[in-house]
Protein backbone atom coordinates (compact mmCIF):
# COMPACT_ATOMS: atom_id res chain seq x y z
CA UNK A 1 0.00 0.00 0.00
CA UNK A 2 1.50 3.32 -0.73
CA UNK A 3 2.02 6.51 1.15
CA UNK A 4 0.44 8.87 -1.17
CA UNK A 5 -0.39 12.71 -0.52
CA UNK A 6 -2.99 14.43 -2.50
CA UNK A 7 -0.96 17.63 -2.36
CA UNK A 8 -3.93 19.61 -3.64
CA UNK A 9 -6.31 18.84 -1.07
CA UNK A 10 -3.02 19.23 1.61
CA UNK A 11 -2.77 22.47 0.25
CA UNK A 12 -5.65 23.90 0.69
CA UNK A 13 -6.14 22.44 4.17
CA UNK A 14 -4.26 25.55 6.23
CA UNK A 15 -6.90 28.02 4.38
CA UNK A 16 -10.14 26.00 5.30
CA UNK A 17 -8.40 25.26 8.80
CA UNK A 18 -8.59 29.17 8.79
CA UNK A 19 -11.43 29.92 8.14
CA UNK A 20 -13.26 27.82 10.74
CA UNK A 21 -10.88 29.36 13.06
CA UNK A 22 -12.02 33.15 12.43
CA UNK A 23 -15.83 31.56 12.02
CA UNK A 24 -15.44 30.50 15.35
CA UNK A 25 -13.25 33.84 16.92
CA UNK A 26 -16.12 35.85 15.32
CA UNK A 27 -18.73 34.23 16.95
CA UNK A 28 -17.25 34.52 20.28
CA UNK A 29 -15.47 30.97 20.59
CA UNK A 30 -13.36 30.38 23.27
CA UNK A 31 -9.68 28.62 22.47
CA UNK A 32 -10.68 24.93 22.87
CA UNK A 33 -13.54 25.62 20.12
CA UNK A 34 -11.92 27.39 18.04
CA UNK A 35 -9.44 24.41 17.43
CA UNK A 36 -12.39 22.09 17.31
CA UNK A 37 -13.83 24.03 14.15
CA UNK A 38 -11.02 24.26 12.33
CA UNK A 39 -10.07 20.88 12.59
CA UNK A 40 -13.47 19.16 12.23
CA UNK A 41 -12.73 18.30 8.70
CA UNK A 42 -9.95 15.79 9.81
CA UNK A 43 -11.86 14.30 12.92
CA UNK A 44 -14.75 13.92 10.83
CA UNK A 45 -12.40 11.19 8.32
CA UNK A 46 -11.03 9.75 11.95
CA UNK A 47 -14.08 8.83 12.30
CA UNK A 48 -14.41 6.39 9.54
CA UNK A 49 -10.99 4.23 10.35
CA UNK A 50 -12.50 4.22 14.04
CA UNK A 51 -15.09 2.60 12.86
CA UNK A 52 -13.50 0.29 9.96
CA UNK A 53 -10.90 -1.05 11.63
CA UNK A 54 -11.99 -3.25 14.33
CA UNK A 55 -13.57 -5.22 11.77
CA UNK A 56 -10.66 -5.30 9.31
CA UNK A 57 -8.54 -6.30 11.90
CA UNK A 58 -10.89 -9.38 12.87
CA UNK A 59 -11.66 -10.59 9.68
CA UNK A 60 -8.28 -9.73 7.50
CA UNK A 61 -6.75 -11.74 10.61
CA UNK A 62 -8.68 -14.51 10.21
CA UNK A 63 -8.42 -14.67 6.44
CA UNK A 64 -4.81 -14.04 6.52
CA UNK A 65 -3.28 -14.09 10.02
CA UNK A 66 -1.37 -11.48 9.35
CA UNK A 67 -3.24 -8.12 11.16
CA UNK A 68 -2.58 -5.31 8.61
CA UNK A 69 -1.62 -2.71 11.56
CA UNK A 70 1.42 -1.13 9.17
CA UNK A 71 -1.56 -0.14 6.47
CA UNK A 72 -4.09 1.15 8.96
CA UNK A 73 -1.62 3.36 10.71
CA UNK A 74 -0.45 4.56 7.31
CA UNK A 75 -3.84 5.36 6.37
CA UNK A 76 -4.35 7.76 9.71
CA UNK A 77 -1.09 9.46 9.29
CA UNK A 78 -1.91 10.53 5.55
CA UNK A 79 -5.45 10.67 6.45
CA UNK A 80 -5.72 12.34 10.25
CA UNK A 81 -2.19 13.19 11.10
CA UNK A 82 -1.19 15.33 8.57
CA UNK A 83 -4.53 17.02 7.22
CA UNK A 84 -5.01 17.81 11.05
CA UNK A 85 -1.46 19.46 11.23
CA UNK A 86 -2.10 21.26 8.20
CA UNK A 87 -5.72 22.48 9.61
CA UNK A 88 -4.00 23.63 13.14
CA UNK A 89 -1.26 25.68 11.44
CA UNK A 90 -3.84 27.64 9.13
CA UNK A 91 -6.06 28.41 12.21
CA UNK A 92 -3.05 29.65 14.65
CA UNK A 93 -3.36 32.97 13.88
CA UNK A 94 -6.97 33.04 14.53
CA UNK A 95 -6.54 30.74 17.90
CA UNK A 96 -4.52 33.35 19.83
CA UNK A 97 -6.41 36.76 21.42
CA UNK A 98 -9.73 37.49 22.48
CA UNK A 99 -12.70 36.57 20.78
CA UNK A 100 -14.27 39.42 20.52
CA UNK A 101 -11.81 41.13 18.87
CA UNK A 102 -12.88 40.90 15.68
CA UNK A 103 -16.09 42.09 16.18
CA UNK A 104 -17.13 45.52 14.60
CA UNK A 105 -17.55 47.93 17.41
CA UNK A 106 -21.40 49.49 17.34
CA UNK A 107 -21.80 53.21 18.10
CA UNK A 108 -23.73 53.57 21.24
CA UNK A 109 -26.76 56.25 21.11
Amino acid sequence: MPFIIYWQWFVCLPLVGGIGAYWSRHAGGKLLERALAASFPALALMCFPGLLLPFVLVFQGIAYHDPPLVPAALFLLGWVVLPEAALLLGALPFLWGDAGESRPVEASQ
